[in-house]
């Protein structure tokens, strides 16, 4: 407009008539504008400011948290990897230990059935000896019985006899006193 303007005559009047050149209504128009702007930007800037405002704390917030719980979880971990290492320093103690009371049980056990093979072994030799000796007394009165069959006369068969029954007769006599005593001792007591 200004450059390539075209020269007329001033009037004022057209000043206010012509909305091109209307520097009123360009001034009224513009106030109006800046004042609608005050009047509703302000208010939605406010409101984002604070929308703002409220996601950063939030987030904060939100970080706050995470950070403690990621240093809780750290801390757990941390505690996680010590209570392991005690567990399995305690389950090879006691794997030791186990260990240790089985070897001992277990000498234990073989002194027990050593002790017990050799109580049976020397029950076993008792009894071989025992049939054995039981063997050499049958043998040794069918021996007996056959030489004295073969060597011995009435009459030594007869003074045997009478040895033998004079012999239980004193046996007699002083199993009776021993009775005797064994009474008269109670009697006093």
């Amino acid at each position: 407009m200004f450059f390539f303007a075209e020269m007329h005559e001033f009037n004022p009047v057209e000043l206010f008539t012509n909305f091109k050149t209307n520097l009123v209504n360009w001034l009224i128009l513009m106030g109006l504008i800046i004042w609608a702007w005050n009047k509703a930007v302000p208010g939605i800037l406010d409101k984002r400011a604070k929308n703002i405002d409220e996601a950063l704390n939030q987030a904060r917030a939100s970080r706050e948290e995470s950070e403690k719980f990621l240093s809780d979880q750290r801390a757990k971990l941390a505690n996680a990897e010590a209570e392991a290492k005690q567990i399995l320093l305690d389950a090879k103690d006691i794997a030791a230990q186990m260990k240790a009371d089985l070897d001992l049980q277990t000498e234990k056990d073989m002194q027990s059935l050593v002790h017990k093979f050799d109580a049976s072994i020397n029950s076993e030799r008792q009894v071989l000896v025992n049939e054995i000796r039981a063997q050499a007394v049958h043998a040794a009165i069918a021996l007996s019985r056959q030489y004295l069959a073969k060597n011995m006369s009435a009459q030594d068969k007869e003074q045997m006899v009478n040895q033998f029954l004079e012999q239980l007769d004193a046996l007699e006599v002083n199993s009776q006193g021993e009775q005797n005593k064994t009474k008269s001792v109670s009697q006093v007591h």
